[in-house]
């Protein structure tokens, strides 16, 4: 059997790349492919998040924006021009809800192009904000949920933070 997949976060990314002596580049991109590179080809990806302020329902709140990068064959994709825009309720169980929604998408096929490379990043992306948009770290969301948002939103910006732009 053969490694599929590398999932880090920016900090081990940065961390592994620093211990391997890659020069740490202030773009993450491009980090992730020159340690890709460094590695051979292994495949690797990570989610990436930010803060900010965002109306909702009629009042400002934070709310994160998260969307994945994945390095394959010298390659990148990613999912940041159709991020996913959350309120997590809890911090946990994004990191393992990403790597189910990966698995899942996987397993319907072999993504070797950019299009099913993106929807397994999507449905990576979209997973682990419905997961963290309830507390604890098991998460209720069923895959006719998670299908029938990732058709909602196809080739759109996300944004699941109020309750009238979700379908149920």
């Amino acid at each position: 059997n053969k490694l599929d997949i590398l999932i880090l976060s920016l900090e081990s990314l940065r961390g592994l790349a620093s211990l391997e002596n890659i020069q740490v580049t202030q773009n993450p991109q491009q980090l992730l492919l020159a340690f890709h590179k460094h590695l051979g080809g292994v495949r690797l990806a990570y989610c990436d998040k930010y803060r900010q302020q965002k109306i909702v329902d009629g009042k400002q709140q934070e709310v994160q924006t998260r969307f994945s990068v994945l390095a394959d064959r010298m390659q990148l994709y990613t999912t940041e021009n159709i991020p996913v825009i959350h309120i997590p309720k809890d911090e946990c169980g994004g990191g393992s809800a990403w790597a189910a929604g990966y698995i899942a998408s996987r397993m319907e096929g072999n993504p070797c192009d950019m299009t099913l490379w993106k929807k397994a990043l999507r449905r990576a992306d979209l997973f682990a904000a419905l997961c963290q948009e309830v507390v604890g770290d098991h998460s209720t969301v069923t895959a006719t949920q998670l299908l029938s948002v990732e058709s909602y939103f196809q080739g759109n910006v996300a944004d699941i933070t109020s309750t009238l732009t979700v379908p149920s």
